[in-house]
């Protein structure tokens, strides 16, 4: 059987495990299941021999779960350090340093159990311990310093509440999930683009000579552009906070994605910028400064004529193209939302059949009763807020107030390249941090955006914000 319901007596040193043997044994656990659900199904297993597979590969699951869930902490990015000494001696330019010998303070809960199980049971037991690299035996402590930590008693420091941090906020609505994806496979992407032709098809007499139509193509190329950031911590920090020493990573990740929708928005790659804190000398022009989109301003207009109007220009411009995504300020949203008829009543239908919401967010049904942790919504793809004449509104902060992206993902509005998925590192100790006792986390992907059609993308300006 794979999965073997006793322990052995003999009981050797876990073999460890990284994030990518955990990724690679869900899979592997996911295709057996799959093969053991076609053994069942054409009679060459039991019920019950599927059964108990079943059962020993959910307690399996569950004990991944578990180590994935432990790896995203950062006491066990110091694991990873320290094994990647592994247990013999640690030779270095400036010095050397011996693996100390083993000590029963390290035998771990697992194996203290099976001690205690072997003793009562008087069966025979072996538990190996291996000698320890140098790693293991650094104290954490802290540097993004804790001395602006005031509260406690003394030279104490405050004791803190379990789970109670609150977090930076950012903007949740992670524009990149919106978007079609593209893998890049090298240093660039290149694609072949139909621009034009010298002339179209005609009508012609028999025998006569056809046209040539003279497809007009052009090859273009995209590259990605680097986003990145570091975190240090004190050691000092690091000890007497673990708390947020284990949700600095979060906090680092989030400052990322929130940059990188402000890049799909308002990036160009000039070295001057119309849009207010729009990043400059990118790879890649942002939806706001790609040149050759539609534009619309409301004008005479009301809003929500100029939004109509702005959905038929795409159907009858150049792209042919049916909107499937608009892009909004939620002020903007809002006041879209507050259109009201000469009697008062809201043109729109907020938040569904007889429920209200300001902003198209789901409803309310009552408070929560306690915090969440990092009192902050997280940052992901959220369901549209609503819609509006039947096309989805994304709202971000990101998109300038007054300001309506709307465009046709379909009909090449956007496609989000990814050449380096988000990859967030930990640096026990790099080149000042062994000096000043720090530690350093650092996150960086390499992504980029297109716009293959312009055409595709109709800008409104003007629209309310109150």
């Amino acid at each position: 059987m794979l999965f073997p319901r006793r322990i052995r007596a003999v009981q050797t040193k876990d073999t460890p495990m990284n994030i990518d043997d955990v990724r690679r044994r869900a899979q592997e656990l996911d295709a057996e299941l799959t093969r053991r659900k076609r053994l069942l199904d054409a009679g060459r297993i039991s019920a019950k021999a599927y059964s108990d597979f079943v059962d020993d590969a959910y307690e399996e699951v569950e004990r991944l779960k578990a180590t994935r869930e432990a790896f995203q902490k950062a006491g066990q990015a110091m694991g990873r350090q320290e094994a990647a000494y592994g247990a013999g001696p640690v030779h270095t330019k400036a010095f050397s340093v011996g693996a100390r010998p083993p000590s029963p303070l390290d035998i771990t809960e697992s194996q203290l159990k099976e001690l205690y199980e072997a003793g009562r049971r008087r069966t025979p037991l072996q538990i190996e311990i291996g000698a320890k690299g140098f790693a293991d035996e650094v104290s954490t402590k802290s540097p993004m310093l804790e001395s602006g930590i005031t509260g406690g008693l003394g030279s104490l420091p405050p004791v803190m509440s379990p789970g109670q941090f609150v977090a930076l906020g950012y903007e949740p609505t992670r524009l990149f999930g919106h978007l079609m994806q593209a893998a890049m496979q090298g240093p660039s992407a290149a694609w072949l683009q139909h621009v034009g032709n010298t002339t179209e098809a005609t009508g012609v007499g028999e025998g006569a000579t056809k046209p040539d139509i003279g497809p007009q193509v052009e090859e273009r190329v995209v590259y990605p552009q680097k986003l990145a950031a570091l975190a240090s911590i004190s050691m000092e920090y690091f000890s007497d906070y673990p708390q947020w020493a284990s949700w600095l990573p979060m906090e680092l990740t989030r400052s990322l994605v929130n940059t990188e929708s402000l890049y799909l928005i308002a990036a160009t790659t000039g070295s001057t910028n119309s849009i207010p804190g729009g990043p400059v000398n990118a790879t890649f022009d942002g939806w706001l400064n790609t040149s050759g989109t539609l534009t619309r301003s409301v004008g005479t207009d009301t809003p929500l004529d100029a939004v109509n109007k702005s959905f038929i220009d795409l159907r009858t411009g150049p792209a042919f193209a049916e909107p499937d995504l608009v892009v909004l300020h939620p002020s903007t949203w809002g006041a879209l939302r507050r259109e009201k008829d000469s009697m008062g009543r809201y043109l729109l239908a907020p938040g569904g059949p007889t429920k209200f919401s300001a902003d198209g967010s789901p409803v309310v049904g009552r408070p929560d009763d306690e915090m969440d942790r990092g009192a902050y919504i997280p940052q992901g793809v959220y369901p549209a807020n609503g819609d509006i004449w039947g096309v989805p509104v994304v709202e971000t902060t990101q998109c300038p107030a007054g300001t309506g992206i709307v465009a046709s993902i379909r009909a090449g509005g956007g496609v989000a390249w990814t050449r380096w998925g988000l990859m967030l590192q930990f640096n026990m100790f790099g080149d000042s941090q062994w000096a000043n006792n720090t530690y350093s986390y650092r996150v960086e992907e390499r992504i980029a955006l297109t716009v293959p059609r312009p055409a595709a993308l109709n800008i409104v300006t003007g629209l309310p914000t109150e």
